[in-house]
Formats: C-alpha cells, structure tokens, sequence
C-alpha cells in the first residue's frame, strides 16, 4: 500500500478493506476444493504429459464448480454485507471482493505451476510488474474515480486479469490445449473433489492464522484498530515476496526435485535441509532486528500520522514469520511423502490456540493481543511440523 493512498484512506477505510480481504481468503478456501493443494502432491510424481493433463483437469474443475456458487452468492449480497462487514460495505465493494475471488485460483495456479518449473525470475518480473501496476492504478482509481475501498479491489482485479492473461498465453504457447479433454475431467471430478476436500480445513484455519484476527478484532474493538494492525501486518507481505515467494519457487522446488532422483539419500538430503533452515532462520531475524532498527525512524517519516500505532507492531509480528518461513523447510519432506492427513490438519492446532488467544488477549490488550496471539501460533505451527518432520525418516517411515 502505498503512501499517497494511506494518506487518503482512514484507518476505518483501511480496516474495512482488511475485512474485504479476509472475505477474499475465506471465500477461496471453499471455492478452491482444495484441488491446488492436491496438485502440489501429485505435480512431482507425474511426466510431463501427466501434468498437463492434471492442469487441464484442475482448471476444468474449478470453472464448473465455481462459476455457479459466485453467481448464487452475488444474489445474497446484502446478507454478506449484515455479517461480514457489518453493514458497512457498499454493492461495488462486495461485488468486487467475489470477482476478485472467483480470479484468484487461476492467478496462483499459474505462479504454482511457474514454481514447479522452477521459473523463479519470471515469477519475480512478474509480481514485481503487477505491483506496480495496482499500486499505480490504486491511485488513479482513488484520486478519479472515488470509489474508497472498492477503488482498492477494482485495482487488484485488473492486475489479477492481466496475470490471468499472461497464463492463457502461456498455457497456449505450451501446447496445453492439446490434453484438454472435458469428458475426461468430468469423469474425474469427484476423484479430484474427494482428493481435494481434505485439505479444505488445512487452508481454512491457514487462514485464520493469517487473517481471521481481523475479524475478531473487530468485533471486540472497531475498523480504526483493524486497520492499524492490518497496516502492521502488510508488512508481512515485503517479506513473501522477498523470502518466501523466491523461495518457493527455486529452492523447495529443487529440494522435492531431488528428493525424487535420489530416494535412497533422502535422509542424508534432509539432514542437510535442517542445516539451511536453522542458517536461514538465524539470518533473518538478525536482518530483520538490524533492518527495522535502522528504518524506523523513515517509516515516521514515510507514514501519515493517523499510521504511526501500526509502526510498534511490525517487529513482533515479523517475528512471527521467520517461525513461518522455518516451516516451509520442515515441511518439505513431508509434502514430498504424500502426508495428506497430517498436511490437511496440520493447521488446526495453531488455528485453535489463534482463536482462543485474541479472545482472551484483544479485550485486555486490543491490537497487541493480535500480534502475540499471530507470533504464538507461528511459533507452534513450527514446532508441531518440525516434530511431525523428525519422525519421517527411512528408519521410521510412518
């Protein structure tokens, strides 16, 4: 979020649109049927005309299942404002939110599959290109259309469109059309849905974990704190796209890559594995201790006033995803085992104490309450996949 829309959003316009973007999250898990979360079991164990009929197949499912549950939910438009944003949303905004939605799983199939293929540049050329772009057209649409939140969305849409575009022209490029076989896909449905469904509470409560204190806190606070922590935690996002998004798309696909050519020195692979992780671990949180110490007294400066709260916050919780970055390294053996129950569920624990904590926390300490339930669930996240992790070794292969 850039400064100049900082400067003409308020913090209750920013709190709404946090709410905005957890619906966004909310709504995906479902209407995603976990089939993205089944493809990244399956990709690594298929040739390369197997996975182009996985991606046909994936895609074909979603639009057949989708299309029809956004239609039915545009008609409850004003039942979705009374509960989810507390009637304080207009019919643009909600009707953005589900275009937005309905969008999201081709822009990230696309960056999936760009992972797999180990395409890491491309990924950063272009996430940083679409960036810009919103971030650009964030202000045209605030400045001259005045459109408030929904100016936000509309952005965001059009940035995910132009993603969507590049992917069908890929996909073109590639020759995919040729495995597209509809009776085939349908055919398969309810084996890719029953394959898909387990998974659906893995990414819920991942997303509560990542978005559900919002609307916790704003039903025990108001949209002003909401949009305080949220600002806090956007910061989060700097540090996907410059840890985690390179990340997954160069080093866990080489890691499952070579899993999968040496599966007699998996053990030894995984050893090693843990010795990056603690490395990249360690590194991270001295950069981000050093790199908040030397730039605080710039985000003063950089940030409207009415922002400044936000500024007290954003250490702790980036604390919080150095946890989270240590589990994309303790996971990757289990991903590459097929642990599809342990994958699925695997949330709920940390999810769980994420509730209980802001319920307890928010009415004593408002937003710090969010930040050290959002820290203490990463933390237990880390610890509860690393010791699933240990227990995955040629000698104890369960």
């Amino acid at each position: 979020m850039s400064p100049i829309t900082l400067s003409i959003l308020t913090p209750s316009d920013y709190g709404l649109l946090a709410l905005a973007n957890s619906f966004i999250s909310v709504i995906t898990v479902f209407v995603g049927m976990g089939l993205r979360q089944s493809f990244q079991l399956d990709y690594f164990h298929c040739t390369p005309q197997e996975r182009k009929k996985l991606i046909n197949d994936n895609i074909i499912i979603y639009l057949l299942v989708s299309t029809p549950l956004f239609v039915l939910l545009s008609c409850f438009y004003r039942k979705i404002n009374t509960v989810i944003f507390i009637d304080s949303a207009s019919y643009k905004l909600i009707f953005m939110s589900l275009l937005v939605s309905f969008i999201y799983f081709f822009v990230e199939f696309f960056y999936q599959v760009l992972k797999y293929q180990c395409n890491a540049k491309k990924i950063a050329l272009l996430q940083v290109s679409i960036a810009l772009l919103t971030v650009g057209l964030n202000v045209f649409f605030l400045l001259y259309l005045q459109c408030g939140v929904a100016s936000i969305l509309c952005a965001q849409a059009v940035g995910m469109l132009v993603v969507t575009f590049i992917a069908l022209k890929t996909y073109i490029k590639k020759n995919c059309f040729a495995f597209f076989d509809m009776q085939r896909s349908t055919q398969n449905i309810t084996n890719y849905i029953a394959r898909g469904l387990p998974f659906i509470p893995s990414v819920l409560f991942a997303w509560i974990l990542s978005c559900g204190d919002r609307w916790i806190l704003a039903h025990y606070s108001n949209l002003h704190n909401v949009g305080i922590y949220s600002l806090a935690n956007s910061f989060s996002q700097l540090f996907q796209l410059l840890i985690l998004y390179p990340m997954t798309a160069s080093y866990i696909p080489h890691v499952l890559n070579t899993f999968a050519q040496k599966k007699d020195q998996i053990h030894t692979l995984e050893q090693i594995n843990k010795k990056t992780m603690i490395v990249c671990m360690t590194l991270v949180t001295i950069t981000i201790t050093v790199g908040f110490i030397c730039t605080k007294s710039f985000l003063y400066t950089l940030l409207p006033t009415r922002y400044h709260e936000a500024i007290n916050y954003i250490w702790l919780l980036l604390m919080g995803y150095v946890f989270l970055l240590g589990t994309y390294f303790s996971t990757i053996l289990i991903q590459f085992k097929q642990k599809r129950l342990f994958t699925a569920f695997a949330f709920i624990t940390p999810a769980i104490l994420n509730i209980l904590l802001n319920i307890l926390l928010i009415p004593h300490f408002a937003i710090y309450g969010c930040v050290i339930a959002t820290f203490s669930s990463y933390a237990a996240y880390f610890a509860l996949t690393l010791w699933y992790n240990k227990r995955l070794t040629p000698a104890n292969n369960l």
